[in-house]
């Protein structure tokens, strides 16, 4: 088997006992993993919202720090928010020609609230713009091993609902709406699959999408936000699950 240039291992919730073979295997902030980390990359805390991304790790580090950092900031006009290091290392390494494998991540972490969270307690994972980031990633998969990336799909339904108003609509609707309304509608939205998003998706605009992206995530700028269902344990449930059918959708209409 071919021995990769690198191994990206992410810090999500499955055990990993031993990476793949690969010249370096890079890790990302606090990682708990058991497995050997040739180079650690970090985000750097700095007052205000300036982002900084250090590395630790191999001679070369200063290079690539300058190199995720600069890849960092594009990325971060693109998606509105600043970039998950995940996206930033992955990108960063297509860009300079290396055989990457990806592990343990998705770019997809759960919205659900976890039950012992307090009310206002904000989870990190929040801050990024992961339909967003998923897109991205979407172009760069033919030259990725990255099994865990590729979301199962539900066979194809026989004639289904059809839907009378457009359900990216409906969602933009969303903050707008008081919270009665706004909870039904969400719970509404549950039960539209990933077949009749990308029928949606596939008539958004590019400003459409991005409000549609809007919705599943927190701004770091902003001290209030209309996003009120990221705070509510029952209804981020109910989001994550729509996100999930949206990536899946996104899946389909851009692979």
């Amino acid at each position: 088997m071919k021995i990769a240039d690198w191994c990206v291992l992410g810090n999500g919730n499955r055990p990993v006992a031993a990476a793949p073979a690969a010249r370096l295997t890079i890790g990302f902030n606090l990682s708990q993993t058991t497995v050997p980390i040739d180079m650690l990359v970090c985000n750097l805390a700095s007052k205000g919202l300036t982002k900084k991304i250090q590395v630790v790790g191999p001679l070369n580090a200063l290079n690539w720090q300058n190199c995720f950092q600069v890849h960092a900031e594009s990325m971060e006009r693109q998606l509105g928010c600043w970039p998950s290091l995940g996206l930033v290392v992955v990108s960063s390494g297509v860009s300079a020609g290396l055989d990457l494998r990806v592990c343990n991540m998705n770019l997809l972490p759960t919205l659900s609230r976890p039950a012992d969270l307090p009310p206002r307690q904000v989870v990190p994972s929040h801050f990024h713009n992961w339909l967003g980031e998923r897109r991205l990633i979407l172009k760069l998969l033919p030259y990725l091993d990255w099994p865990e990336f590729t979301l199962p799909l539900p066979a194809m339904p026989h004639a289904g609902d059809t839907y009378e108003v457009c359900p990216v609509k409906q969602l933009h609707q969303l903050p707008e709406l008081p919270k009665p309304l706004a909870s039904d509608m969400i719970a509404h939205l549950t039960t539209v699959d990933c077949y009749d998003w990308c029928s949606a998706l596939a008539h958004t605009t590019a400003e459409e999408l991005s409000r549609l992206d809007h919705l599943f995530m927190l701004d770091r700028k902003q001290p209030n936000t209309a996003n009120w269902w990221l705070f509510d344990q029952h209804h981020s449930a109910y989001m994550d699950l729509i996100r999930f059918q949206l990536a899946q959708a996104q899946q389909l209409l851009y692979v």
